[in-house]
């Protein structure tokens, strides 16, 4: 596989192909490893990649578990979609997958959906006195909890390019520093 991986190369864009669903009859993954499930959650993939004794099997169910968890950003509770099972049969046709187009779409929707939550928040500027109370509420939810953001997707693409593109926002006053005047870290 190694210099033939597409995967391992670069993430594949375009148009989604149809994938049917996964059944015992016509995969070969879900019948060995998940015959009775009727959904299978990351952490089920992983126990079965993990405990799988069969070498091409590993590789296959390390390959979907690298696309869910990695690419995908799926949590370990979360679902699978098992048409991802019966694309991995065919390990040339996993690899074509347009997993690019996939993990982009993921990103960016979680990416909207913390922007639209912190937009709607704020969607009207009011001048108040910053006090040390209203400051913590900026920071925090209603609970009192720090805000968090679940960035569904390549989370690490983001990271990265965030890393590069910092240091130049800065030069154009549109980064936030901290008490202290430092460009805050994100790695």
């Amino acid at each position: 596989m190694g210099s033939n991986s597409s995967l391992a190369r670069r993430l594949q864009f375009g148009n989604l192909p149809f994938i049917p669903p996964a059944t015992n009859d016509n995969c070969s993954l879900k019948k060995k490893y998940f015959c009775n499930n009727k959904t299978v959650s990351l952490s089920e993939l992983e126990k079965a990649f993990i405990d799988c004794a069969d070498e091409e099997d590993v590789f296959k169910l390390g390959l979907l578990y690298f696309a869910v968890f990695v690419l995908l950003g799926s949590e370990k509770h979360v679902n699978i979609d098992m048409r991802y099972l019966k694309l991995e049969d065919d390990v040339e046709e996993f690899l074509k997958y347009p997993w690019g187009a996939v993990s982009y779409a993921k990103t960016n929707a979680s990416l909207l959906r913390a922007l639209c939550a912190d937009y709607q928040r704020v969607k009207v500027p009011q001048k108040a006195i910053k006090t040390k109370k209203s400051e913590k509420k900026s920071k925090t939810t209603a609970s009192g909890r720090p805000r968090e953001y679940h960035i569904k997707g390549f989370g690490f693409a983001l990271q990265i390019c965030a890393f590069e593109v910092f240091p130049a926002l800065d030069a154009l006053h549109f980064v936030v520093r901290t008490e202290n005047g430092d460009v805050p870290r994100i790695l």
